[in-house]
């Protein structure tokens, strides 16, 4: 009686979650080991595991743990055939595997494709070409299939972001109607991400707000039991609640830490394809700016957004340049008691000040500064600047025709006009990533300048008694670092 071990698999997480093709697989090999009078000795399970793109078997055995272990199992002799579905289960790794089998002299069967078997007694791997024969040649008819895919992704994808339709999964909170039209919003999850959205720009947490999620009843998209802060994270920064549909945000590249292998790494904008979107949108392009300013900013300074007293995060001491704290000092015993204090790491060898005091003073002198900040012409930097990055940019594009010119004329080999011309297209998007950033500063110097205006008069009070995540949002919006001296003097840095 021969001897079978079977292996299926899978490519993608989402293929394992649709829980049909696994199991179709192993009862498609059960069927064949029933009528080959066979016996199943084990089964092996790749589930989502990527089998493309390796030269190497020990790689895909070290990334594969399923794989390693059926091959494992055929050289200490435990089965005699390795059955599978359809020759495509084994990808790239087909030919790879089955030279390493004929080193074990073990068979390899596809139950939809292979012929005869022969007796695992007698088996000479080199007397029959029959199964490797098959199985390369169902390797190229695979890999034809994949590459015209991919061909037709990347012609009719970009056609469909300029259509305005929706070029791949439907987002979190939209319901999918059919390939040529948009679709429809869900109500309920529109609310959600609304409130998302608001607490964000109040300056609640990434943690509060996914709390929050969590207690709507809502299930989150990725399918698991809670909200988690990436997930939080993804939604408000997504262009598509703005209005707009994109393609190729995000590049994957291999990860060998991660089970698929794979990690997406966010794109620059300039490599984006965007189109004006057909569907419902839930704000506009305005606040979708101030929202990515908003995540950009917390995920630049590293700050604690689930703020305990005002001012927390931007205080910093002007000896060590390290933040400030609110501790407790003194003791219990002593007459006054414990009182709190705004100290550094290093304690009283560089600042030590009391608490409501400085806050006191540090409002004062935010009042007095900030009347002049507002009264800076904001239109007149912004315009300069816009003409100086104009400037920049036809410069650039003077120097990519000199570029372009030089090589025709046989100046630059074609190597070095290419490297020439990257370093251009580098240029060319950090310029571009500042004009978007120039914008977003903009709207948000617009937006929190009239709320700051109103609390000018009692700026100490509002500053103690509103709440702090409020007073910390609107105030670290425009300036990014608060610098206190030993002698009480106070430095403030705007942001430009």
């Amino acid at each position: 009686m021969i001897r079978f071990g079977i292996l299926a698999g899978v490519s993608s997480d989402a293929q394992v979650e649709d829980k049909e093709s696994i199991p179709d697989q192993i009862r498609t090999c059960r069927h064949a080991i029933a009528q080959l009078a066979g016996v199943e000795i084990a089964c092996y399970t790749m589930d989502g595991y990527s089998r493309t793109g390796y030269d190497s078997l020990a790689d895909a055995m070290n990334d594969i743990p399923p794989l390693k272990e059926a091959i494992e199992a055929a050289q200490r002799d435990q089965y005699d055939v390795l059955i599978l579905d359809n020759w495509d289960r084994l990808g790239d790794l087909g030919q790879l595997v089955h030279t390493r089998f004929k080193k074990y002299r073990k068979q390899i069967y596809s139950a939809r494709q292979s012929g005869r078997l022969q007796d695992p007694e007698s088996y000479d791997p080199y007397s029959d070409e029959s199964a490797g024969i098959d199985m390369h040649i169902q390797g190229i008819l695979q890999k034809y299939r994949v590459n015209k895919l991919r061909r037709g992704w990347q012609i009719g994808m970009p056609k469909r972001v300029e259509k305005g339709l929706t070029p791949l999964r439907v987002p979190f909170g939209y319901t999918w109607v059919s390939p040529k039209e948009p679709p429809e919003l869900d109500p309920t999850r529109a609310a959600l991400i609304i409130q998302m959205k608001d607490l964000l720009l109040s300056g609640r947490s990434m943690q509060a707000i996914a709390r929050h999620a969590d207690r709507s009843g809502i299930a989150p998209p990725n399918g698991g039991a809670r909200w988690d802060i990436g997930t939080v994270r993804y939604i408000l920064a997504n262009p598509y609640y703005a209005g707009l549909v994109t393609i190729h945000r995000t590049v994957s590249v291999h990860d060998p830490s991660r089970k698929r292998k794979r990690r997406p790494i966010k794109q620059p904008r300039a490599k984006w394809v965007m189109g004006q979107g057909k569907h419902e949108c839930i704000w506009d392009q305005t606040t979708h700016r101030a929202l990515v300013h908003e995540l950009e900013r917390r995920r630049e300074s590293h700050k604690n957004y689930a703020v305990r007293f005002p001012l927390s995060g931007l205080l910093r001491c002007a000896v060590c340049r390290k933040k400030l704290y609110r501790r407790s000092h003194g003791h219990a015993s002593a007459p006054n008691g414990r009182w709190k204090v705004l100290t550094c790491a290093q304690g009283p060898s560089h600042l030590i000040l009391p608490y409501e005091e400085s806050i006191d003073f540090i409002a004062r002198q935010l009042a007095a500064q900030l009347a002049t900040y507002q009264a800076e012409p904001a239109e007149a930097r912004r315009d300069e600047a816009q003409k100086h990055d104009r400037a920049a940019l036809d410069e650039l594009a003077k120097r990519r025709k000199r570029i372009q010119d030089g090589f025709e004329g046989g100046l630059y080999s074609q190597a070095e006009a290419a490297e020439k011309l990257a370093e251009v297209t580098r240029q060319v998007e950090n310029i571009e990533h500042q004009v978007e950033e120039h914008q977003r500063r903009a709207d948000l110097r617009a937006e929190f300048l009239g709320p700051m205006q109103d609390h000018l008069d009692d700026f100490p009070a509002w500053i103690k008694t509103d709440d702090p995540a409020i007073v910390n949002r609107l105030l670290g919006a425009l300036c990014e670092t608060i610098l206190i001296y030993p002698d009480r003097s106070v430095e403030i840095i705007w942001r430009t």
